[in-house]
C-alpha cells in the first residue's frame, strides 16, 4: 500500500544514480558530439603539401593521383569516388591539436567508463578518408579491415569529420538492442563533428548526394584494459547515493516511497534467483548499492517480473530512404501455468512502432531543450526521462511507439532476499512511485527486435532488484494489507509504553492515513497515543485523516479519552476547530450537551469557569448558525425540506433557546409554507415539548395557529381527486389527533366551498366530495369525535345535497314505468354469456352513456350485435371497433330510458352515503338538523316545490326509514370498523406527545353514545373517482357489511 503524498524524487535520484553507476562500468553504445572552436589539424600528406579545409574536388583529385603512383605504399579505395590515407602518409602540424585530442579522452572516459588521467590513453591506427559524390561513409580505422585479433584494450574508435561542405551521407549505428541515425550534413558549415563508437558497435552510411568531407579516424586504445572494479569510496558515486539513502530513510512514508523496484537487464532462470547468479551490469550495480545499503539501514531483495505474449509479432519493412517497423500482439491469461499475480496489463490506442526518424515529430534533442528551458518533463516525464537509460531502449517514441492491441500483461511474484529465502509470496507495488522505470510495459516492447523473437504463449521473465528501508519492513511484509495490520495491532495493544515495532506502526498508520480511514485511525493511532500518554501522536493522528473537519469525525469518546489525559487546554483548539467546521447543527449542540453533563457527573476532568465560558461561548456561535439557517429556511421556502425544520427545532432545543422558535420561526410560518413542513414542525415542536416547553403554556397558544397555517396550505386545487381525498383525511387525522376542531372546520369549509375554479361539478362531488363523505363518519369515531359535533355537521349536510342536487338531480317522469318496461324487454334476453350478462347489466344499472368493451373478437362481437337487435332495438346502437381481435361499443339511444337508469343509480349510490353518515334514521334527522326533510324529499325523488309545511321531524324520520328500508324505532348499538389503511400513522401525532383538549373544545361528545350502524367497507375513496364498475361496486349493498 502506498500513501497518496509519496514524492517521486527519490525515485527519479535514485534512477540518475544507477545510470551513473552503470556509464562507469560499461562503456555507453555511443556518443555524438559538435565542436564549434575545434582548431584545425593542419592536416599535411606526404607529397602534396598542408590540404585547406574544406577540401575541395580539384585538391581531392591531385591527392588520389598521387596515392595511385605510390600504390607500393598504399591501397587505393576500391570507389573511385573517395580514397584513404594511414597514419604513415599524413602528419597534423598543427600543435594545437594535441590539446584538443586531450580534451577528447577525457570526454571519452566519462562517456565510456575509465579513467583517463590514471590510464595512458593512445590513439592508434589514424586513417584520413576523402567521401565524394555517390560513396558512402567510412569511418573505420585500417585495423578493422585486417584480418588480426583485435587488441583487447581497445576502448572504441574516434571519428572526427572535419569541416566540409555535403549533404546526404547519414550514419545509421548499431549495438544490440540499440539503434540511432546521426545526419552529419545537419551540422553548420565550419564546425567539427566528433563521433565515438564502442568496439562492438556497427556502422552503415547512405550515399553522398552534393558535396564531399574528410574524416580522420582513430582507435580509442588504454594502456591497461578497463575492468569493472567499483569506485573509491570517496568517489561522488557513492556521495550521491549515500546522501539519497541518508534522505529516504529520513523521509519516511510520509513523503518517500517504501520500496524501489528496478528492472534489471538480463535474463534469468526462475529456478536460481539469487544475489550470485548476477552478472553484468546488474551484478555491478547490486555492488555499488551493497555497498552503501547496510550502512544506512536498507536491505536488497530480487523478484521476478513475467510477460506472456499470445501471438506471434509481425514487422513491416517499408523502403523509401527510411526503415519502420510495426507490431501488433494481444494477451491472454494463463494463470494455472504461471500462479504470479498482481495483473497490470493495458490497451493503448492503436498506432506503429517506428525508430525515430525524420518524418517522427518527437526528437528527445527538442525534449531536452524543453527540460532546459522549463525545468519539467511534464506528465509523461516517467516515460520521456528514460529516453536515454540503460533501462530503457533508445529512440522510444512516446507518439509512435505503441504497440496494436494489448501490450503483455505483466506479474510480479515472491520477494526474494539475496540468498534466494521467500519473504513474501505476492509483491505489492506500486506503479508511479515504486518503479524504475515506470513504464515497465513501455520498455519491454520498446525494442521490436526484442518481441519478433517471442512465440506463441511464450514466458518472458525479466529480474527486478528492490531496495527497501528497514523500516519497511512490515510494509514488505504485509503488502496491500500492512495499513489494516497495522491499525488492527494497535486497537489491541495494552503496552503503556511504546516498543520500537509499535512505533512503526504509529508511523506506517500516520503515513498510509486519508480522510476515508479516519475510524480506523482514530480507533488505533488516537487510542495507543492516550494509552502511552503522547500529545504529539494525537494531534498527528487528528490532522493526517483530518478528523478535525466535524465532531462525528474526531469522535465523541476519543475527544473525551484524550480530555482526560492531556487536559482541556492541550485539546482546546482541535475541538474548536471541529465544532466550527462541522456542518450539522445537531452534532455540535449534542457534543457540547454531552460535554457539560460528562464533567458535571464527574466522568472527566473537574469543570472549571474557564471551561463553562467555553461551552456558553460555543453554544452560542452555534446557535447563532441557527438563526441564519432560519432566515436561509423562510427565505427558501419553496426549495426547503421538511427535514430540515426539524433539524432546527431539534438544535434549538439542544442549545437550549426556545425565542429562536417561538419569537422567530413561527412567527414567519404562513399558509404560503408547503404544509408537510408545517406538519413536521408541529409534531417536532410536541416530540421536543418537555425541553422547549415543559408547561405547555406556550405551545397551547403556538400549536392551534399552526394547525390553521397547516389546513390553509394544504394543496387542493393541483392534485387529482383521489390525491386531494387521500390528503384530506391525512390531515383531518393530523388536526384530530391534536384535539383542533377548528382547524378541521376550516379545512371541511375550503372542501365543501372550494374557492378555486370547479370545471366540473359534478365530477366533483363525486370525486372529491362523495368519497369523503364516506369515509369521514368513521374517521370522527376512531379519533373519540361525535358526528353530532358543528364541525362536522355542515359539512356533511352540504357534501348530502351537493350530492343530490349536482350529481343526481329531478327525477325523470315516469322513470318507475320506463324502467319497469326496460326489464320486461330484457326479460327476453336469456343469454348467459358473459359479453351479454355486461351489457344487459349496463342498459339497466349503469350511469354512462356509451361503453366500450375491447378485444372481445368478432364471434362475440357480432353474437351481441344480433341479440341487442332482437331485444334492445329502439334503447341502444352498437359500433364495431376495428381492432385486433375486434371490439364493441354501446350507446344508449333512449334519453329517458338512459336519464332514467341514470338517476336511479344515483339514487343508490346516495343511499349508501346516508348508511354511511348512520342507518338509523332518527340519527340522522339529528345529524342533518333543519335540512333533514329538505334531503329526505330529495333522494326520494320528490320535488322539492311541493309545500312542506306539514313536515315535521317524525314525518321525515318515516321518510328516511321508507327511504333506507328500516322501520323508525329499529334502534340497536353498533360500532365502527372501518379500513384506514391508506392513511400513515405519521398523519396522526403520537399519543405520548398530545395535549390536553383546550378549553371550550367538544370533549362532552365523546361520552354520547352512538345509535348508528356500524360498516364495514371494503371501498377505498379512488372507487367514487369514475363513473363506472367500480363506482357502482363501491356503493353496492353486496360490499356493506353490517356487523352487531
Amino acid at each position: 500500500m502506498q500513501s497518496s503524498r509519496n514524492n517521486i524524487d527519490v525515485k527519479e535520484t535514485f534512477l540518475s544514480i544507477a545510470e551513473s553507476a552503470l556509464a562507469q562500468k560499461s562503456a555507453l553504445p555511443w556518443c555524438y558530439r559538435v565542436f564549434s572552436d575545434a582548431p584545425n589539424p593542419g592536416i599535411a600528406v606526404d607529397g602534396v603539401g598542408v590540404l585547406g579545409l574544406p577540401v575541395g574536388i580539384r585538391e581531392s583529385q591531385f591527392v588520389q593521383e598521387v596515392i595511385q603512383k605510390r600504390a607500393s605504399a598504399s591501397t587505393p579505395d576500391s570507389q573511385p569516388s573517395s580514397w584513404s590515407l594511414s597514419a604513415t602518409q599524413f602528419t597534423c602540424k598543427n600543435p594545437n591539436w594535441s590539446a584538443f585530442f586531450e580534451q577528447l579522452s577525457r570526454w571519452a572516459g566519462t562517456a565510456f567508463g575509465f579513467d583517463a588521467s590514471a590510464n595512458k590513453v593512445v590513439l592508434a591506427n589514424q586513417t584520413l578518408r576523402w567521401h565524394g559524390v555517390g560513396s558512402t561513409l567510412d569511418l573505420s580505422t585500417s585495423s578493422d579491415h585486417s584480418q588480426e585479433k583485435k587488441s583487447s584494450a581497445k576502448v572504441a574508435t574516434i571519428s572526427i569529420l572535419l569541416p566540409s561542405l555535403f549533404s546526404g551521407g547519414t550514419v545509421h549505428a548499431r549495438h544490440t538492442d540499440f539503434a540511432e541515425d546521426f545526419h552529419l550534413d545537419a551540422g553548420v558549415p565550419g564546425d567539427t563533428a566528433v563521433l565515438f563508437m564502442h568496439k562492438d558497435s556497427s556502422l552503415t552510411s547512405e550515399p553522398l548526394i552534393t558535396g564531399a568531407c574528410l574524416t580522420l579516424s582513430f582507435d580509442l586504445v588504454l594502456s591497461v584494459p578497463p575492468t569493472p572494479g567499483l569506485p573509491p569510496p570517496e568517489s561522488k558515486l557513492f556521495s550521491r547515493l549515500g546522501a539519497l539513502l541518508q534522505s529516504w530513510n529520513t523521509a519516511r512514508r510520509s513523503t518517500a516511497p517504501s520500496k524501489l523496484v528496478c528492472l534489471l537487464q538480463n535474463t534469468y532462470s526462475q529456478a536460481d534467483i539469487r544475489r550470485s547468479a548476477l552478472r553484468g551490469p546488474d551484478a555491478y550495480l547490486a555492488t555499488v548499492l551493497e555497498t552503501c545499503a547496510e550502512a544506512h539501514g536498507f536491505r536488497l531483495g530480487l523478484a521476478i517480473l513475467t510477460c506472456r505474449v499470445s501471438k506471434s509479432y509481425h514487422k513491416h519493412v517499408e523502403h523509401d530512404n527510411h526503415r519502420s517497423s510495426g507490431f501488433a500482439g494481444s494477451v491472454e491469461s494463463a494463470e494455472e501455468e504461471c500462479p504470479l499475480e498482481d495483473v497490470s496489463a493495458f490497451a493503448p490506442p492503436a498506432a506503429e512502432h517506428t525508430t525515430t526518424s525524420p518524418t517522427c515529430v518527437y526528437h528527445y534533442e527538442a525534449e531536452d531543450e524543453k527540460i532546459r528551458n522549463t525545468g519539467s518533463r511534464g506528465s509523461d516525464s516517467d516515460i520521456e526521462s528514460l529516453s536515454s537509460s540503460r533501462f530503457s531502449t533508445p529512440n522510444y517514441c512516446p507518439i509512435h511507439t505503441k504497440p496494436k492491441g494489448s501490450l503483455p500483461p505483466m506479474r510480479i511474484g515472491s520477494l526474494l532476499d539475496l540468498s534466494g529465502n521467500v519473504i513474501r509470496e505476492k509483491m505489492d507495488y506500486d506503479q508511479g512511485t515504486a518503479v524504475v522505470p515506470t513504464a515497465l510495459h513501455n520498455t519491454l516492447v520498446a525494442s521490436p527486435n526484442a518481441l519478433l523473437q517471442w512465440d506463441l504463449g511464450d514466458w518472458k521473465r525479466h529480474l527486478l532488484l528492490v531496495i527497501w528501508p528497514s523500516w519497511a519492513d512490515f510494509d514488505l511484509a504485509q503488502g496491500s494489507k500492512a495499513f489494516a495490520e497495522a491499525c488492527e495491532r494497535l486497537r489491541t495493544t495494552d503496552h503503556v509504553h511504546p516498543t520500537a515495532d509499535e512505533q512503526e506502526l504509529v508511523d506506517l498508520v500516520l503515513a498510509y492515513a486519508t480522510a476515508e480511514s479516519v475510524v480506523d485511525v482514530r480507533d488505533s493511532a488516537c487510542r495507543v497515543a492516550c494509552l502511552w500518554r503522547s500529545l504529539d501522536i494525537w494531534v498527528r493522528a487528528v490532522k493526517t485523516c483530518d478528523a478535525s473537519r466535524s465532531i462525528g469525525t474526531l469522535g465523541s469518546e476519543n475527544s473525551h479519552n484524550a480530555l482526560k489525559v492531556f487536559g482541556f487546554e492541550a485539546i482546546q483548539a482541535t475541538l474548536e476547530s471541529a465544532l466550527s467546521r462541522d456542518p450539522s447543527d445537531l452534532s455540535a449542540l449534542h457534543f457540547l450537551r454531552d460535554f457539560a453533563r460528562r464533567l458535571d457527573s464527574g466522568q472527566s476532568i473537574p469543570r472549571t469557569p474557564a471551561i463553562t465560558q467555553w461551552i456558553t461561548e460555543q453554544t452560542s456561535l452555534r446557535l447563532a448558525m441557527v438563526r441564519t439557517r432560519i432566515d436561509a429556511f423562510i427565505a427558501q421556502r419553496e426549495d426547503a425540506a421538511p427535514e430540515a425544520v426539524v433539524e432546527i427545532v431539534q438544535a434549538v432545543a439542544l442549545g437550549g433557546q426556545p425565542s429562536l422558535l417561538f419569537d422567530d420561526l413561527v412567527l414567519k410560518i404562513d399558509a404560503s409554507m408547503k404544509s408537510d413542513i408545517i406538519r413536521a414542525l408541529v409534531n417536532e415542536l410536541y416530540a421536543q415539548r418537555a425541553t422547549l416547553d415543559p408547561s405547555s403554556q406556550t405551545l397551547h397558544i403556538v400549536i392551534p395557529g399552526l394547525l390553521l397555517k397547516f389546513v390553509n396550505s394544504v394543496d387542493l386545487e393541483s392534485v387529482s381527486s383521489e390525491t386531494r381525498v387521500k390528503d384530506i383525511l391525512a390531515s383531518l387525522t393530523f388536526c384530530l389527533s391534536a384535539g383542533d376542531l377548528p382547524s378541521c372546520s376550516t379545512l371541511l369549509d375550503r372542501v365543501v366551498h372550494p374557492a378555486w375554479t370547479i370545471d366540473d361539478r359534478v365530477e366533483y362531488v363525486k370525486g372529491t366530495l362523495a368519497p369523503l363523505l364516506a369515509r369521514l363518519p368513521s374517521l370522527v369515531a376512531r379519533r373519540r369525535q361525535t358526528i353530532y359535533s358543528p364541525t362536522f355537521v355542515a359539512p356533511i349536510q352540504t357534501m348530502l345535497l351537493e350530492w343530490a342536487n349536482t350529481v343526481m338531480g329531478p327525477r325523470p317522469d315516469d322513470s318507475s314505468t320506463v324502467l319497469a318496461n326496460l326489464e320486461e324487454q330484457l326479460a327476453k334476453w336469456t343469454c348467459a354469456c358473459e359479453p351479454c350478462i355486461a351489457v344487459r347489466h349496463f342498459l339497466t344499472h349503469e350511469p354512462e352513456s356509451e361503453k366500450d368493451w375491447e378485444r372481445i373478437g368478432g364471434q362475440k362481437r357480432k353474437h351481441v350485435e344480433k341479440f341487442v337487435k332482437l331485444h334492445a332495438a329502439g334503447i341502444a346502437t352498437s359500433e364495431a371497433i376495428m381492432t385486433r381481435p375486434q371490439g364493441i361499443r354501446m350507446i344508449k339511444d333512449d334519453n329517458v330510458v338512459r336519464d332514467s337508469v341514470r338517476w336511479t343509480v344515483y339514487q343508490a349510490w346516495g343511499k349508501r352515503l346516508l348508511r354511511g353518515v348512520s342507518s338509523d334514521p332518527e340519527t340522522l334527522v339529528g345529524i342533518l338538523g333543519p335540512n333533514a326533510a329538505t334531503i329526505a324529499t330529495l333522494y326520494s325523488g320528490q320535488s322539492t316545490n311541493n309545500d312542506s309545511s306539514g313536515t315535521n321531524t317524525e314525518s321525515t324520520i318515516k321518510a328516511f326509514a321508507t327511504l333506507l328500508g328500516r322501520r323508525p324505532m329499529d334502534q340497536e348499538a353498533f360500532t365502527i370498523s372501518v379500513d384506514d389503511s391508506d392513511i400513515s400513522e405519521s398523519d396522526s401525532i403520537p399519543p405520548s406527545a398530545s395535549m390536553s383538549r383546550a378549553t371550550g373544545s367538544p370533549s362532552s361528545y365523546a361520552s354520547i353514545p352512538s345509535r348508528s350502524r356500524s360498516l364495514t367497507r371494503a371501498c377505498s375513496p379512488s372507487d367514487l373517482e369514475r363513473p363506472n364498475k367500480r363506482l357502482r361496486a363501491a356503493y353496492d349493498a353486496e360490499n356493506l357489511e353490517v356487523s352487531a
